[in-house]
């Protein structure tokens, strides 16, 4: 093999080395941007979709309360529409929250929402038929059996919420060179800047929930309960203003 040959030989060695280089470092880049960028497609629509099922969730209580307190056809009728119209919405949350599923313990905790909800509902449609048929008693009854379910559905949410508490924020990353005296010599590869998490802006009012613990707290001091629970709502828009346990 001639001088001339080596030369070849070594310049297309190196050459393949650099693009072979050069493949995987822009396979690495590709998965770091997807980690980084994971919060903006997943985590923040994620907590979204759970939100608008917790207002639309809080809708619904105040109109079955609507419907149980109304005194004429008409009213029963528009209640029960808007309580479909409610129904409709967190069933389109929880479908868009499927392909957003990130492992086995989301799908458990999705699943488990979905199952409690269905038994607050069941328990919905049996109280408004009672309540059309104005059996006052009755209504009372299942009322109570009401109440159980509901909480057991704001449980299951308030489990799964934490599930997505990332909020989308992102460390970046950089790669130096430093010499002796901790200066910074050189970069030796493409920043990654850090990605901020979203805001997140809640319904409830600090000032509500102050006093509603503090009530709640003496309530359950007066009355020697073991336990006691508030939850303070919008009554135009469902929204939650104060959550005391």
């Amino acid at each position: 093999m001639t001088i001339k040959q080596r030369l070849l030989l070594l310049v297309g060695a190196a050459i393949l080395s650099l693009l072979a280089l050069t493949a995987i470092n822009y396979q690495q880049m590709n998965k770091v941007y997807d980690a980084a960028n994971y919060a903006n497609v997943n985590v923040v629509p994620s907590i979204e979709a759970l939100n608008t099922v917790a207002i639309e969730f809080g809708r619904e209580r105040v109109l079955v309360f609507r419907h149980l307190m109304a005194t004429e056809p008409k009213e029963r009728e528009e209640a029960e529409k808007t309580i479909q119209e409610t129904r409709a919405r967190i069933e389109k949350a929880f479908k868009d929250y499927e392909p957003l599923v990130a492992n086995d313990e989301d799908r458990r905790l999705l699943d488990a929402e979905r199952k409690a909800f269905d038994e607050y509902r069941k328990g919905v449609d049996g109280l408004l038929a009672l309540s059309r048929a104005q059996q006052t008693e009755e209504v009372k009854q299942a009322l109570k059996q009401l109440g159980p379910k509901a909480v057991a559905f704001n449980e299951q949410l308030s489990a799964h919420m934490p599930f997505n508490k990332e909020l989308g924020g992102r460390n970046g990353s950089r790669r130096v060179i430093k010499d002796r005296m901790g200066r910074v010599v050189e970069d030796v590869r493409e920043q990654i800047a850090p990605v901020d998490g979203r805001d997140l802006q809640l319904s409830i009012d600090s000032k509500v929930q102050f006093f509603a613990y503090q009530k709640l707290r003496d309530a359950v001091t007066v009355n020697k309960a073991r336990a006691g629970s508030v939850v303070v709502l919008d009554a135009i828009t469902g929204e939650v203003l104060a959550l005391a346990n």
